[in-house]
């Protein structure tokens, strides 16, 4: 049997150094599926089309050109696939969204309320498959970056904007709760970027009393399920001048504090990290001195993105660092 990924909504990214691009290839590793990018024809040439919803679903329809003539050719496309299976959630009612529309200028002509009952039908038939459903050896848990630091093989449970301040309050292991644990052979924990990005400096936070409670968490893990527990270092902060989406924003700002103070207390973190707990994951450390600028070409996602390219993820060997 064939399989393949595509999404109707918007084409999957080609370029290598997209979030959403790394977001699929997951799937598609952990799958055994290839990539179909644009929803065309081809995908009925598999057995079983897995639709993606992308890196950054948010459950809201988001159509920047519109209700046009190249979502109406790619839903008709999947609704002519011979097996169709949404990943992760429960396939969104398209049909009941597009209703929304209708009115629209920019909506297709042949889009009608007729064809929105069709692509609603369609939508309510299609059956679900979640990560834990799938063959899995570890699991990595944290926030957007948590892509970047998986190995292949992982389960991914991103959730963005989470940071490692919000996890002193959590249970650690509920993360698990759907979990077989007989197949887990690592966990790995990612948070941190985002409290250096925009809360340590903000609000004058402790990193010391941060990070070992956290530590401490990760090192209880470990102990409960004898199940070896990573945690991910911090990310190299961004460079200053990249433009970042508003999404990324927090109280109106793209980060807070300067360069120098978010390098210092990502070298403090990661230093916490390395003298008290065994199993650190890091990217190379020569990131962390490089020229801003350059990190951000060589290193980065596009332009707009705070993330580690996905050329240049853990499971591509940091870019195949030598």
């Amino acid at each position: 049997m064939k399989y393949c990924i595509t999404n109707p909504i918007a084409n999957i990214p080609v370029n290598q150094k997209s979030h959403v691009y790394g977001w699929a290839l997951h799937w598609s590793e952990l799958l055994n599926a290839n990539i179909e990018h644009k929803c065309s024809e081809d995908i009925n040439k598999y057995s079983i089309v897995y639709v993606d919803h992308g890196a950054n679903f948010s459950g809201a329809l988001n159509l920047f050109g519109g209700l046009s003539e190249d979502v109406y050719r790619k839903f008709n496309n999947i609704m002519a696939a011979n097996e169709v299976v949404s990943l992760n959630i429960k396939m969104p009612n398209y049909g009941e969204m597009f209703k929304t529309r209708l009115n629209a200028k920019s909506t297709y002509h042949k889009i009608n309320k007729e064809w929105c009952n069709d692509v609603s039908a369609f939508c309510q038939s299609v059956e679900t498959l979640c990560h834990k459903d799938i063959n899995y050896t570890g699991i990595t848990i944290g926030d957007s970056h948590s892509i970047a630091f998986s190995k292949k093989g992982d389960l991914i449970n991103k959730m963005d904007g989470k940071t490692m301040f919000g996890q002193l309050g959590v249970a650690f292991p509920q993360y698990l709760s759907n979990i077989n644990l007989s197949k887990l052979k690592r966990i790995t924990m990612c948070f941190g970027s985002i409290d250096i990005r925009h809360h340590i400096l903000r609000k004058n936070t402790d990193v010391v009393a941060l990070v070992m409670p956290y530590i401490e968490k990760c090192k209880v893990l470990q102990n409960t399920y004898n199940i070896p527990v990573e945690i991910s270092a911090p990310v190299p902060i961004e460079y200053a001048e990249r433009k970042i989406p508003k999404s990324g924003f927090y109280q109106g700002e793209p980060f807070y504090g300067s360069v120098s103070e978010r390098q210092n207390i990502t070298a403090l973190m990661i230093k916490l990290l390395k003298d008290n707990y065994d199993n650190v994951v890091t990217p190379p450390m020569d990131w962390y001195f490089m020229n801003p600028e350059e990190y951000a070409k060589t290193k980065m996602e596009l332009n707009s993105s705070v993330h580690i390219a996905p050329i240049n993820y853990r499971r591509n060997n940091w870019g195949n660092y030598a």
